[in-house]
C-alpha cells in the first residue's frame, strides 16, 4: 500500500511534463485563411458596391451603346464599299462603250476618207477630160472645190486629234480640243461628235453641269444626229446622279420610245428597272 502511493506521486509529476512539452507554447488559433482570401473578399466588395450604386448598370449600358455604334458602323463601311463598287462598274462599262464606239468612228472615218479619195481621182480624170469645156487653170468651182476638200481633211485630223487625246484618258485636254473643234468648224460632219464626246469628258469626271449642258446641245442643235438618243440616254444617267429621279425617268423613257431597237434604248432600260428596283 505504501509502495502504490509513491509510485502514484512519481507517476504525476512525469505524465503532466509529457503533456506540457506535446501542447504548443502558445495559445491555440484557428487555422490561417488562404492568401488570396483577402484580394478575392476586396473584389467581391467592390462589385457589392458598384451594383448598389448603379455603377454597373451604367458600364453594360455604355458597352451594348458601343455595340450597337459599331454594327451602324459596320453597316455604313459596306454600304459605302457596294456604292464605290458600282461606280467602278459604271466606269468599267462607260470605257467599254467608248471604246466601241471609238473603234467604230475609226472605221467609218477610214471607210470616209476612201471615199474621199476615189472621189478626188474621179473628178481629175473628168477634168481632164476634152469634153468638160474648161481651162487648165480651172475656174472658180474648182478652187471652192479643192477649198472644200482642204477643210473637210482638216476637220478629219483635227477631230482624230481629239479622239486621240481621249483615248489616252487625258480628259482635261480632250475637252479644250473638242471646244477648239467645235468652235473652229461648226458646220463640220463631225461637229455633231464632237459636241456628244466633249460631253462625255466632262461626264467621266463627274463634272454634270456642263456635261448636261454640252449633251443638250447635241439635241438642240444637232436633232437628226445619230448621237441624240446616245446623248439622252446620258442625261438621264445624270439626272439619276443628282437624284432628280423623275426627270431622269423621263429621259430614259424617252431613248426607249424614240430609239427601242438602240443599244441606247437597251441601256436606258436597264437603268430604269435598276431604279425600280432601288424604289425611285
Amino acid at each position: 500500500m505504501t509502495a502504490l502511493r509513491a509510485s502514484r506521486k512519481v507517476t504525476g509529476p512525469l505524465l503532466g511534463a509529457a503533456l506540457m512539452l506535446a501542447l504548443p507554447a502558445g495559445p491555440v488559433r484557428a487555422a490561417d485563411p488562404p492568401a488570396n482570401q483577402g484580394s478575392l473578399d476586396a473584389r467581391v466588395s467592390r462589385l457589392e458596391k458598384l451594383v448598389e450604386n448603379g455603377t454597373l448598370v451604367q458600364m453594360v449600358n455604355r458597352l451594348d451603346q458601343l455595340e450597337a455604334q459599331v454594327r451602324d458602323l459596320r453597316g455604313q463601311v459596306e454600304t459605302q464599299e457596294h456604292a464605290l463598287e458600282q461606280l467602278r462598274s459604271r466606269q468599267r462599262d462607260l470605257y467599254v462603250d467608248i471604246d466601241r464606239r471609238l473603234r467604230r468612228l475609226e472605221v467609218a472615218g477610214q471607210a470616209g476618207q476612201s471615199a474621199n479619195q476615189t472621189g478626188s481621182a474621179q473628178s481629175s480624170g473628168q477634168s481632164s477630160a476634152p469634153d468638160q469645156g474648161t481651162s487648165a487653170s480651172g475656174g472658180p468651182g474648182q478652187g471652192a472645190a479643192s477649198g472644200s476638200s482642204s477643210d473637210t481633211a482638216a476637220a478629219r485630223d483635227a477631230y482624230q486629234k481629239a479622239l486621240g487625246v481621249l483615248k489616252n484618258g487625258q480628259y482635261q485636254q480632250a475637252a479644250k480640243a473638242f471646244e477648239s473643234f467645235i468652235g473652229t468648224y461648226s458646220d463640220s460632219a463631225y461637229a455633231d461628235n464632237a459636241q456628244y464626246w466633249l460631253g462625255e469628258t466632262y461626264y467621266v469626271t463627274r463634272k454634270f453641269p456642263q456635261s448636261l449642258a454640252a449633251f443638250r446641245k447635241v439635241i438642240s442643235q444637232y436633232p437628226k444626229s445619230s448621237k441624240v438618243p446616245d446623248a439622252r440616254l446620258k442625261i438621264g444617267y445624270i439626272l439619276y446622279e443628282q437624284q432628280k429621279w423623275d426627270k431622269a425617268r423621263e429621259a430614259l423613257s424617252q431613248v426607249v420610245h424614240d430609239a427601242p431597237d438602240s443599244t441606247a434604248a437597251r441601256l436606258a432600260q436597264d437603268r430604269l428597272q435598276r431604279m425600280k428596283r432601288e424604289g425611285h
